[in-house]
């Protein structure tokens, strides 16, 4: 194993405090995500005073708590600071959002989703989603974003997952009319917003396979809330994961993806979230905004402007362009 897979704690352990780096994730850290080892308690010392300051803004502070972010907005304090304000705004507007990890087991129990245990050669960790596990008779959308919200917390926790980015695995098989009719902008648009807007994580790369037609037309619900950025890394496989498996290598990846260790371990995952509950849940019921007022949302989750949508076919209720994604976009 190389010095890019490996510090400790590794991913799954308890990881509250910050940890001494190796030698190539220094290197790698200040490439990936601009950080300068020398500066770093500096930085970290910088942004508390900024968030202290924030007389409407109850944070938490401690050194990796704001390393997280720092990492995830390349050490651009103004940033990180307001992606910690997108966070505390989207929990304090969304308690559905925060409940208690053992509340979510159900979803966990489907498959939905997981973290893999091992990391890419390269040292990215993988997360995997398959939306077509999703049963909404089990588990409602918001319990499944609930469940991804935790799993990224807990992934982000992982300093190599901070420095060396995280890859997206989405597998759309078996994903059919009872998914895709409980699935409209406004749940697109949640999504999207919590990606990209709300939590202290970097995707490297999303690669979906298994992709159907009823799969296409959930990306064309998608897509005009997608950043160019975000856009840019997403990348449709189909059934020929050649490609994928040239990124990640199948000795790490489940059978379901075409890979050779074992079956998707959901439970072992839930345990891990299950491991850091205290402290994941001492974040979400103890700080925040003094009051929800406080902070001005740029983006109102449930305003959908209808120009988005045109007239071509409908479902959900919704109108909308059908878009067939290629391996280009």
């Amino acid at each position: 194993m190389n010095d890019s897979q490996s510090t400790e704690p590794s991913i799954l352990t308890e990881n509250i405090s910050i940890s001494k780096l190796t030698p190539e994730l220094i290197r790698r850290a200040e490439v990936e995500v601009n950080e300068k080892e020398n500066w770093k308690e500096r930085d970290i010392q910088a942004l508390r005073e900024i968030v202290q300051n924030e007389t409407s803004l109850n944070s938490q502070s401690d050194d990796a708590f704001l390393l997280r972010f720092l990492r995830a907005r390349m050490f651009d304090y103004d940033k990180a600071l307001h992606l910690i304000k997108e966070y505390y705004y989207l929990k304090a507007n969304n308690p559905e959002l925060f409940v208690p990890p053992k509340q979510l087991k159900c979803v966990f129990d489907s498959k939905a989703m997981t973290v893999l245990p091992k990391k890419c050669l390269s040292g990215e960790t993988v997360y995997v989603m398959s939306a077509g596990q999703w049963n909404p008779r089990k588990f409602s959308f918001d319990q499944l974003v609930a469940a991804s919200i935790v799993s990224l917390e807990k992934a982000a926790m992982d300093e190599v997952t901070q420095i060396n980015g995280l890859i997206c695995i989405i597998d759309m098989k078996d994903f059919g009319w009872a998914q895709l009719r409980r699935f409209g902008p406004s749940q697109a648009k949640k999504m999207v917003h919590i990606i990209d807007e709300c939590l202290p994580i970097r995707f490297k790369a999303i690669h979906v396979i298994h992709e159907s037609t009823l799969a296409d037309i959930a990306f064309t619900i998608l897509k005009p809330f997608l950043s160019e950025e975000l856009r840019q890394k997403i990348t449709f496989h189909g059934s020929d994961l050649s490609d994928l498996h040239s990124i990640v290598s199948p000795d790490i990846l489940p059978k379901e993806i075409g890979g050779h260790s074992g079956s998707i371990a959901s439970d072992e995952w839930f345990d891990q979230i299950i491991s850091s509950e205290t402290y994941l849940t001492n974040n979400r019921e103890n700080y925040g905004f003094k009051k929800v007022s406080d902070f001005s949302q740029i983006s109102d989750f449930h305003s959908i402007e209808n120009s988005l949508f045109r007239k071509s076919q409908t479902c959900n209720g919704y109108l909308f362009d059908y878009y067939k994604p290629s391996r280009a976009e």
